[in-house]
Protein backbone atom coordinates (compact mmCIF):
# COMPACT_ATOMS: atom_id res chain seq x y z
CA UNK A 1 0.00 0.00 0.00
CA UNK A 2 0.88 3.43 -0.50
CA UNK A 3 0.70 6.15 2.35
CA UNK A 4 -2.73 7.01 1.40
CA UNK A 5 -3.58 3.45 1.22
CA UNK A 6 -4.06 2.61 -1.98
CA UNK A 7 -2.88 -0.81 -2.98
CA UNK A 8 -0.47 -1.61 -5.81
CA UNK A 9 2.39 -3.87 -6.84
CA UNK A 10 5.69 -3.81 -4.89
CA UNK A 11 7.63 -2.54 -8.25
CA UNK A 12 4.99 0.65 -8.38
CA UNK A 13 5.51 1.23 -4.84
CA UNK A 14 8.84 0.98 -3.59
CA UNK A 15 11.13 1.20 -7.04
CA UNK A 16 13.88 3.89 -7.83
CA UNK A 17 11.71 4.33 -10.72
CA UNK A 18 8.76 5.75 -8.90
CA UNK A 19 10.86 7.92 -7.43
CA UNK A 20 12.26 8.75 -10.95
CA UNK A 21 8.35 9.39 -12.13
CA UNK A 22 7.97 11.73 -8.80
CA UNK A 23 11.03 14.32 -9.93
CA UNK A 24 9.69 14.25 -13.97
CA UNK A 25 6.21 14.91 -12.76
CA UNK A 26 7.64 17.87 -10.84
CA UNK A 27 9.56 18.90 -13.98
CA UNK A 28 12.96 17.38 -13.57
CA UNK A 29 15.01 15.41 -15.37
CA UNK A 30 15.80 12.30 -13.24
CA UNK A 31 19.12 11.42 -14.53
CA UNK A 32 20.30 14.23 -12.48
CA UNK A 33 20.32 11.64 -9.97
CA UNK A 34 22.90 9.35 -11.30
CA UNK A 35 24.89 11.98 -12.04
CA UNK A 36 25.31 12.47 -8.36
CA UNK A 37 24.70 8.93 -7.45
CA UNK A 38 26.24 9.04 -3.64
CA UNK A 39 24.55 12.03 -2.90
CA UNK A 40 21.26 13.37 -3.54
CA UNK A 41 20.56 16.01 -0.70
CA UNK A 42 19.26 18.16 -3.31
CA UNK A 43 16.10 15.91 -4.19
CA UNK A 44 15.41 15.80 -0.24
CA UNK A 45 11.77 17.20 -1.47
CA UNK A 46 11.13 14.01 -3.25
CA UNK A 47 13.24 11.49 -1.87
CA UNK A 48 11.60 11.68 1.74
CA UNK A 49 8.00 10.84 0.61
CA UNK A 50 9.24 8.40 -1.52
CA UNK A 51 11.58 6.56 0.87
CA UNK A 52 8.52 6.80 3.45
CA UNK A 53 6.27 4.65 0.94
CA UNK A 54 9.19 2.13 -0.07
CA UNK A 55 9.48 1.70 3.63
CA UNK A 56 5.65 0.70 4.18
CA UNK A 57 5.16 -1.14 0.94
CA UNK A 58 8.72 -3.12 1.61
CA UNK A 59 7.88 -3.94 5.32
CA UNK A 60 4.37 -4.90 4.45
CA UNK A 61 6.17 -7.53 1.77
CA UNK A 62 8.44 -8.45 4.32
CA UNK A 63 5.80 -9.89 6.95
CA UNK A 64 3.55 -11.50 4.41
CA UNK A 65 5.55 -14.46 2.82
CA UNK A 66 6.74 -14.82 6.97
CA UNK A 67 3.72 -16.45 7.19
CA UNK A 68 4.42 -19.38 5.12
CA UNK A 69 7.85 -19.59 5.49
CA UNK A 70 10.35 -18.27 8.48
CA UNK A 71 13.02 -15.95 6.67
CA UNK A 72 15.85 -15.07 9.08
CA UNK A 73 16.25 -11.34 7.58
CA UNK A 74 15.45 -9.11 4.82
CA UNK A 75 18.17 -7.69 2.53
CA UNK A 76 17.49 -4.17 1.39
CA UNK A 77 19.84 -2.76 -1.38
CA UNK A 78 19.67 -0.81 -4.41
CA UNK A 79 21.23 1.63 -6.56
CA UNK A 80 21.14 4.58 -3.94
CA UNK A 81 23.39 6.49 -1.87
CA UNK A 82 24.41 4.57 1.48
CA UNK A 83 23.17 7.05 3.97
CA UNK A 84 19.74 6.74 1.79
CA UNK A 85 19.77 2.79 2.05
CA UNK A 86 20.61 2.90 6.11
CA UNK A 87 17.46 5.50 6.42
CA UNK A 88 15.33 2.92 4.48
CA UNK A 89 16.41 0.27 6.77
CA UNK A 90 15.47 2.36 9.85
CA UNK A 91 12.35 3.47 8.40
CA UNK A 92 11.26 -0.42 7.86
CA UNK A 93 12.40 -1.54 11.11
CA UNK A 94 10.13 1.42 12.18
CA UNK A 95 7.42 -0.19 9.94
CA UNK A 96 7.81 -4.01 10.59
CA UNK A 97 7.36 -2.69 14.25
CA UNK A 98 3.97 -1.54 13.83
CA UNK A 99 2.82 -4.34 11.74
CA UNK A 100 0.37 -7.62 13.12
CA UNK A 101 2.96 -10.31 13.62
CA UNK A 102 0.84 -12.21 15.90
CA UNK A 103 2.38 -15.69 15.83
CA UNK A 104 5.32 -14.86 13.25
CA UNK A 105 8.96 -15.25 13.41
CA UNK A 106 9.77 -11.32 12.49
CA UNK A 107 12.89 -11.11 9.86
CA UNK A 108 15.48 -8.18 10.82
CA UNK A 109 15.94 -5.53 8.30
CA UNK A 110 19.55 -5.41 7.27
CA UNK A 111 21.58 -3.42 5.07
CA UNK A 112 22.74 -5.22 1.50
CA UNK A 113 26.73 -4.13 -0.23
CA UNK A 114 25.63 -5.20 -3.42
CA UNK A 115 24.30 -1.47 -4.48
CA UNK A 116 24.77 -0.42 -7.75
CA UNK A 117 26.90 -3.02 -8.61
CA UNK A 118 23.85 -5.39 -8.96
CA UNK A 119 23.83 -4.66 -12.66
CA UNK A 120 27.09 -5.99 -13.47
CA UNK A 121 27.09 -9.10 -11.18
CA UNK A 122 24.33 -10.23 -12.52
CA UNK A 123 24.98 -9.48 -15.95
CA UNK A 124 28.34 -11.73 -15.14
CA UNK A 125 25.90 -14.72 -13.67
CA UNK A 126 25.14 -15.94 -16.83
CA UNK A 127 28.47 -16.83 -18.56
CA UNK A 128 29.04 -18.32 -14.56
CA UNK A 129 26.08 -20.79 -15.14
CA UNK A 130 26.61 -22.15 -18.27
CA UNK A 131 30.29 -22.41 -17.27
CA UNK A 132 29.87 -24.60 -14.82
CA UNK A 133 26.81 -25.49 -13.12
CA UNK A 134 26.40 -28.82 -14.00
CA UNK A 135 22.11 -28.61 -13.65
CA UNK A 136 22.00 -25.72 -15.45
CA UNK A 137 17.44 -26.62 -15.20
CA UNK A 138 17.75 -25.10 -11.55
CA UNK A 139 18.89 -22.28 -12.76
CA UNK A 140 16.92 -19.06 -13.18
CA UNK A 141 17.62 -18.39 -17.03
CA UNK A 142 18.89 -21.35 -19.75
CA UNK A 143 21.96 -20.37 -21.28
CA UNK A 144 22.06 -21.80 -25.07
Amino acid sequence: MDITGKQGQLTDLASLRRLELRLTKSGLAPQQLWKRPQNWSDFDEYVQPWLEQTADALAYASISPCSVIDFEAVIIDGAMPCSLREKLVDLIRLRLGKQDTRGLIVPISVEGTVGDRAWEIGAAVGPIISRFLSDRTSAFFDQH
